[in-house]
């Protein structure tokens, strides 16, 4: 005669007090997250105002931009003048440098307005994530499955 015994069993624990550790855990993790939410907020206004920053900093160079190259054709007039009146013998030799001096002086200046708006524009669109010579600068996505 054989005999099957066959003998099983469950453990269960629950504990009914546990001194509100449970709920202590739980109050910690919604303060945790509270917290998360309240850095992410001061983080989205810290990045919005600095894009608004950015932003009006590019419009203020694009206005001297463009005031330096409406002055850049008066400046070259008046040097063309200068330089016709030098070759006449009508002004002096100190006059005729001091006219060569501020031409170069607003050329230089168009030049850095020129400069200094190309450099608040690619800083601006670096920040939004838009830069069009960020691609030729990044490693190429490479998609790796293993």
């Amino acid at each position: 005669v054989d005999t099957l015994i066959y003998f099983g069993g469950v453990r269960l624990t629950w504990n009914i007090f546990d001194g509100f550790a449970t709920k202590g855990r739980k109050i910690a993790s919604l303060v945790r997250i509270r917290l998360l939410e309240q850095q992410e907020l001061g983080i989205n206004n810290q990045l919005t105002r600095q894009a608004r920053k950015m932003a009006t900093d590019l419009d203020l160079s694009f206005r001297s931009l463009e005031l330096n190259e409406a002055r850049y054709p008066f400046a070259m007039k008046f040097w063309n003048r200068d330089n016709q009146l030098k070759e006449e013998n009508k002004i002096s030799e100190l006059e005729y440098l001091e006219s060569r001096l501020n031409f170069l002086k607003k050329q230089n200046d168009l030049y850095i307005a020129r400069s200094n708006f190309l450099l608040k524009l690619s800083e601006f669109l670096s920040f939004v994530g838009h830069d069009p010579a960020l691609q030729h600068f990044t490693l190429p996505q490479t998609n790796e499955e293993n």
